[in-house]
């Protein structure tokens, strides 16, 4: 939430269920509610309450930038339970990449590391010079380093705007993984930092085309990115 636009989808949001929810009790003849809406890193996807005067909603954050037919697909299901085609709606988006890379985002950022660059193998302040004089001509203000403490199996780097901070998976520091890997997978992040964010029409592009075509110029794009699609690991 120290990220100004994501403070803002979560407020948009936010709005947009309550009135949804207002809306779905007045087209069914049911009295109003006093509605309590909660977007949060929940364990499952969503949870309901409701009483005679009050219902509480709280969404997984994975929702966060859902279309509106599944969030008013969620808060229906929160207030009068499972219906099979709204039922459907959330499945269908909790399956997709946009769902899970949310939430992955959000354990890779708890799961750190006292920003310790220095791993088992690899240092990142070592790793983020060379990247640094080889890629942005040394050019490049080094942001916090820090090693997540916990191994992440389809995202493994993030950068956080706000902190100014990449976060690297445990996965990558060890000994059966290349140095160019771990080299690869900080650039990516580092391309982050360099190129910003673009917010279109509410949601967040950050792999732009200028951003790829830099991504491709790393010396060993291809045999990192094989060793990547073959691990199944690098999803961002």
């Amino acid at each position: 939430m120290t990220d100004e636009q994501y403070l803002q989808l979560h407020l948009r949001t936010t709005g947009y269920l309550l009135e949804s929810a207002k809306q779905i009790l007045s087209i069914r003849g049911q009295q109003p509610l006093q509605l309590m809406m909660e977007i949060t890193n929940l364990a499952g996807l969503y949870r309901g309450e409701r009483s005679n005067s009050a219902a509480k909603i709280v969404i997984s954050e994975g929702f966060i930038n859902a279309p509106k037919a599944v969030l008013e697909a969620l808060v229906e299901s929160a207030i009068f339970g499972k219906i099979q085609n709204n039922t459907r709606l959330i499945r269908t988006f909790a399956s997709t990449e946009e769902y899970s890379n949310v939430l992955l985002e959000l354990d890779l950022i708890a799961e750190v590391v006292a920003e310790n660059p220095q791993g088992k193998f690899y240092n990142l302040d070592e790793l983020f010079d060379k990247v640094n004089h080889e890629y942005f001509a040394g050019s490049l203000a080094k942001p916090r380093l820090a090693w997540s403490r916990i191994n992440t199996y389809r995202k493994l780097g993030h950068y956080e705007s706000a902190r100014d901070r990449v976060v690297m998976s445990l996965t990558l520091d060890r000994a059966n993984i290349p140095g160019f890997v771990v080299e690869f997978v900080l650039y990516h992040e580092l391309l982050h930092k360099y190129y910003g964010a673009k917010w279109v029409r509410g949601r967040k592009m950050v792999h732009t085309k200028e951003f790829r075509v830099s991504e491709s110029q790393f010396k060993s794009y291809n045999e990192a990115s094989k060793w990547l699609d073959k691990l199944v690991l690098f999803v961002h």
